[in-house]
Parts: structure tokens; C-alpha cells; sequence
């Protein structure tokens, strides 16, 4: 075989082993292996200044990034699917004298309930939570289930039951539904064995996002405490859903406790998905955090929630 040739063939190997780059390396990789890495996926809502929702946006005009890092979208969904959430009602003696706009938001949030969609319903009461119905499609029973809720009563272990919550919707298909929780609550918490880092890496890791109506604490002239009190409960559930991708929303009359908790379900429905594939794959040990923006004329009056973090915590 002549020179020419032999440097004709090592001319042809080097352009094939440049073509199997590091991507082509890990296809290969996960055809030995039959199975893909999971695609990591990530709900993004986009509110535009009026905080209405916007659902146009192409997904060339998305970014998003893991540690800082920005990561190739594989994914991405505009469809709108079923939902599947709980609805985790303050029924405590702290919320007595607002019990009825506490159930007023309930059904309001339940009357954007669609055929295709499954909800449970957790009251807190007594220092504890409690299970008034199991997933149902029923959204007479549903609200049924509100219109019969006892009397207020007893101390709020608020974490306690969110967790609790959370591990009912980690049952729901993530493939076929999107999850939620809705918590109607004051924000106070009085003696969870929970704490609020545990909770807020279980909800990520289940992809459980939280919206809030809460119902701020009233304000007494008299003292500090009382303010301070309002003050933490106001920044807890601001915290809860903020990490988790969700809103909160503080009605301060009986109009706009109706407008928010008619916006609740709409929100979620909203939402863009957004899915990536790890460089490093997630085990139960990555903790990694996860930050969307958007690169579009007219970007900068956009409001744009995601969940700041997902994995899994080795310790749940």
C-alpha cells in the first residue's frame, strides 16, 4: 500500500475519532449501558409585570443553569396536564377569627378544579394533621369536605404537616400530572419536629411546589412580640414557596383574597417545563442548585419562579 494511501486512512481515523467527541462518548456510554441518564426537569412560570402568565415563549429564549453553570435544555413543554395537588387547610385556634375567608379560599381554589385533575385535603388542628379525603377527581366532594371542617381548634405543627403532605403527592405519576401543594395558613408553627431546611429538600426532591394564600397574622398595639410573630410567619411562608417554585399570596380584603386563590390552579396550569440532563448525574447525595432565566425583547419585566435546587438529601 502506497504512502499516500496509508496517510489517506490515518487522514479518515483522525476525523472519526474528532466525531466521536465526548457527547458521542456518553450516547455510546448509555447504549451500553440501555438506559439514558434521567432528564431533570424544572417548572418555570413567567409572569409578565401585571403578573399575568405567559406561555409563548420559545424555548430558545430560556436559560438554565446548575451551580452557575448553564446546561443544554432537552426538554421543553408548554402543554397544559392534569394537575394533581393537596390542599393543606389551617383549621387552628390561631386562624379563628378568620376562619371563614380560611374557607372561603379553599373553595374558591377548588372551584378551578377540572375533571382531569386529583386533590386531596389535610387539616391542621389539635397539634396535628389529619387526612379528610384521599385523592379524588370529586370536586363536589372536595368542597364538601371544606364546607364540613369542625370547628378551629389547637396548635399549628406546620412543617409537621407539610411534610406529611409532601409524601402523599410524592405518590402522584411526575410524568402524567403536575404537583402542588396549597397551603391556606397564617404561617405560624408552634413545636414541628420537622425542620424547615429537611422540609424544603424533601419538597424539591419530590418536586412538590408550594403556593400559598396565607392569611398574615393580625397586628395588636400592644408590644413587639406580636409584630415580630407576624413578621416570621410572613417571611416563613414567603421562604417555603420561593424555594420550592411556587407563589404566596396575602390577600388584604375579601377582593383580593377572591382574585388570588382564583389565580392558584391558573398559575400552575401556566407553567412552562423546562428539562435538562446532568454533566454529573444526580444521586442520592446531590444537593445542586437550579436558576432559570429568560433572554427575550422585553425580558427585563419579566418575573421569572422556578424551584432553587434539585436532588436529593441524603439524610431524608
Amino acid at each position: 500500500m502506497g504512502h499516500k494511501s496509508l496517510r489517506s486512512i490515518g487522514l479518515v481515523l483522525t476525523v472519526c475519532a474528532l466525531a466521536f467527541s465526548s457527547s458521542s462518548w456518553t450516547r455510546f456510554a448509555w447504549a451500553q449501558n440501555d438506559a439514558p441518564p434521567p432528564t431533570t426537569k424544572v417548572n418555570v412560570l413567567v409572569l409578565d409585570r401585571s403578573n399575568h402568565p405567559i406561555r409563548t415563549l420559545p424555548q430558545s429564549a430560556f436559560r438554565l443553569f446548575e451551580d452557575g453553570k448553564n446546561q443544554p435544555i432537552s426538554f421543553f413543554s408548554a402543554e397544559e396536564l392534569p394537575l394533581k395537588y393537596g390542599v393543606l387547610v389551617d383549621n387552628t385556634g390561631s386562624i379563628r377569627p378568620r376562619i371563614n375567608e380560611i374557607r372561603e379560599a379553599a373553595r374558591i381554589v377548588i372551584g378551578n378544579h377540572k375533571p382531569d385533575d386529583s386533590a386531596f385535603i389535610v387539616t391542621m388542628s389539635d397539634g396535628g394533621a389529619t387526612l379528610l379525603i384521599g385523592w379524588t377527581s370529586d370536586k363536589k366532594a372536595l368542597i364538601d369536605t371544606i364546607d364540613s371542617l369542625k370547628p378551629p381548634s389547637g396548635s399549628t405543627r406546620l412543617l409537621d404537616a407539610m411534610y406529611k403532605c409532601s409524601e402523599l403527592i410524592a405518590e402522584a405519576k411526575p410524568a402524567l400530572y403536575r404537583r402542588a401543594l396549597i397551603l391556606i395558613s397564617d404561617g405560624l408553627d408552634n413545636g414541628s419536629s420537622q425542620k424547615l431546611d429537611k422540609l424544603l429538600k424533601r419538597l424539591n426532591q419530590d418536586d412538590v411546589q408550594v403556593y400559598v394564600v396565607g392569611m398574615a397574622p393580625p397586628l395588636y398595639a400592644s408590644g413587639l412580640l406580636r409584630i415580630s410573630s407576624r413578621e416570621r410567619s410572613m417571611d416563613l411562608l414567603e421562604r417555603i414557596s420561593e424555594e420550592t417554585g411556587g407563589r404566596v399570596f396575602f390577600p388584604k380584603s375579601s377582593e383580593e383574597l377572591r382574585l388570588y386563590a382564583g389565580h392558584v390552579l391558573d398559575s400552575i396550569r401556566s407553567e412552562i417545563v423546562l428539562g435538562y440532563v446532568p454533566t454529573i448525574p444526580i444521586d442520592k447525595d446531590s444537593y445542586r442548585k437550579v436558576s432559570v432565566k429568560v433572554e427575550a425583547p422585553g425580558a427585563e419585566k419579566y418575573k421569572v419562579i422556578s424551584r432553587r435546587h434539585v436532588g436529593f438529601d441524603k439524610k431524608n
